[in-house]
């Protein structure tokens, strides 16, 4: 059994030679942005997430450190700044920063009822800002924010 080729007739084989390397240069090029660009939005959820479990955190040990508390009451006074900056519930929020440095997460305590007696409310909000780099996004950045509303109830 013999094998031939097919030509086809006045088109040399060595002209396809080439378009198959800028076909397969195409096609990996636009799988390689895909799979970026996956990574990148999952990389940006699992920051939300892990800023939703902080904010949460947070805002649990703060309504047990009201105005009836042994220990060193917060409130009602708001508290901004970054979770760096050793601010009061920061070494709560630190454990769960999953790949977020705390000097870029801004972090704001309120008590929005005016006062940090039992039965107000306290609002933790924490944002970071999540950078894009997949098609025209790079150097831009996603704004990613977590709020957890709580009653004070000690």
């Amino acid at each position: 059994m013999q094998l031939h080729s097919i030509t086809w007739p006045g088109k040399p084989r060595s002209n396809r030679r080439g378009a198959v390397l800028v076909e397969s240069a195409i096609v990996a090029s636009v799988v390689f942005l895909v799979l970026l660009t996956g990574l990148n939005l999952t990389m940006a959820t699992l920051r939300y997430n892990a800023l939703g479990e902080a904010a949460r955190r947070a805002a649990r040990a703060a309504i047990v450190k009201g105005a009836m508390s042994e220990a060193a009451a917060l409130g009602p006074d708001t508290i901004e700044g970054t979770v760096a900056d050793d601010l009061d519930l920061a070494d709560v929020i630190t454990p769960t920063l999953i790949g977020m440095p705390a000097s870029e997460v801004q972090m704001t305590i309120s008590w929005p009822d005016g006062d940090n007696e039992i039965g107000s409310t306290v609002t933790v909000q924490l944002q970071y800002n999540h950078a894009l780099f997949f098609l025209g996004g790079a150097g831009t950045t996603l704004p990613l924010t977590a709020t957890s509303v709580m009653q004070i109830v000690h």
